[in-house]
């Protein structure tokens, strides 16, 4: 018994020896991509920690018959708050190098998400919201106007990086109807 305790604190003391003369290496610094993985798998961190950081694309809006109505270059910049608060800031790349064309505040309030749109004029409008899998639906319907509008974000993890897109539709107090589709990809943002 009393050989086995030797052998086991040489044993202890040669690990010891070895571990405290091993070079240090700093560890390598992570991408935007990796730590919202991490923070994506972390209860804490809310339902919408992996949109955070920089995201670049177009959004293409559409009347029913497919033909475009317009495309725009965004840039969509997403901050968390807290686990339960996300500020965005979307911008028309187009416009000057980016006006901002609107606000949106994402929350959750208990079991359910919202949705805080607030465009360049002040208008602002709420949609109620809910996770399902690994995307959010977001809708609003006004039935004083007759207005509704329905969009579902989702991150799609490729071997090219992640993809994170916007599929919706709209239809405005006039009765019009447009369609919404969304792509954006990371942008690698320098450190604040």
């Amino acid at each position: 018994m009393i050989r086995v305790f030797l052998l086991a604190l040489v044993a202890l003391a040669a690990l010891l020896l070895v571990a405290t003369h091993l070079p240090y290496q700093p560890p390598a610094p992570r991408t935007a991509q990796e730590i919202s993985e991490e923070a994506e798998g972390s209860p804490e961190a809310g339902p919408f920690a992996r949109w955070d950081g920089v995201w670049e694309g177009t959004l293409t809006t559409r009347r029913p018959d497919g033909t475009i109505v317009q495309t725009a270059k965004l840039r969509q910049e997403h901050t968390t708050i807290s686990p339960a608060e996300q500020k965005i800031n979307v911008k028309d790349r187009g416009a000057g190098g980016g006006a901002v064309i609107s606000k949106h505040v994402h929350r959750e309030v208990g079991d359910q998400l919202e949705c805080e749109v607030t465009d360049p004029n002040g208008a602002r409008r709420i949609l109620g919201g809910n996770l399902s899998g690994s995307a959010i639906f977001w809708h609003r319907r006004d039935p004083a106007t007759r207005a509704e509008e329905s969009y579902r974000e989702e991150i799609l993890r490729l071997p090219g990086g992640d993809l994170y897109t916007l599929d919706g539709f709209r239809v405005d107090p006039s009765g019009e109807s447009l369609i919404y589709e969304g792509r954006y990809r990371r942008v690698e943002s320098q450190p604040r």
